[in-house]
């Protein structure tokens, strides 16, 4: 059997393309990464950096969400770890003022996000996206004052249901995440 023009160019290009590490297991689970990570570390996952703030939506949050650039979106930016920080987390949904509900989202204070929002508020993942982000990627944005490694890190973007209303959340695999 011999091949076509059409494919023996593909085979030449394929050949050229680098092939793409193998998406963590940590990526690919459905439920509470602080629950996963804890896991793997065998240590008990905290707080080490958390922000707060209601303000117009970053762009992917927005249209994930569904919102216009003037709606205000309550953010929470956490860096998650053990001894050292192995992830960098985005929440960002409508502010509990106008969805009451999503209250204890939002006061959750420096506990992690993941077990209110799996076991105690059922939440439901409804998309999810893994990407491998390098030195010049556009998430870069989300991560104020600093720019990513000049390695590539492993990120998701998942969007959840939770009690009928959407929220964001983009979480980015630090160097010192174990099991990466």
């Amino acid at each position: 059997m011999s091949l076509s023009k059409v494919d023996k160019k593909a085979s030449a290009l394929a050949g050229g393309v680098p092939r793409l590490p193998r998406v963590p297991r940590l990526l690919q689970h459905d439920g509470s990464m602080t629950c996963q990570l804890e896991q793997v570390s065998h240590q008990t996952a905290r707080i080490l950096s958390r922000q707060e703030w209601t303000a117009p939506g970053r762009l992917m949050a927005r249209m994930a969400l569904g919102r216009t650039r003037r709606e205000r979106l309550w953010h929470r930016m956490v860096t998650l770890g053990g001894d050292k920080p192995w992830l960098w987390g985005l929440t960002v949904m409508l502010p509990a003022s106008r969805r009451p509900w999503l209250q204890p989202l939002q006061q959750v204070g420096d506990q992690p996000l993941g077990t209110l929002l799996f076991e105690t508020m059922k939440a439901r993942r409804v998309a999810k996206s893994i990407t491998l982000l390098t030195a010049g990627a556009c998430f870069a944005g989300l991560w104020p004052g600093q720019a990513p490694q000049e390695n590539a890190l492993w990120a998701r973007q998942s969007l959840f249901e939770v009690a009928g209303e959407l929220v964001y959340l983009a979480e980015v695999l630090l160097p010192d995440c174990p099991s990466t």
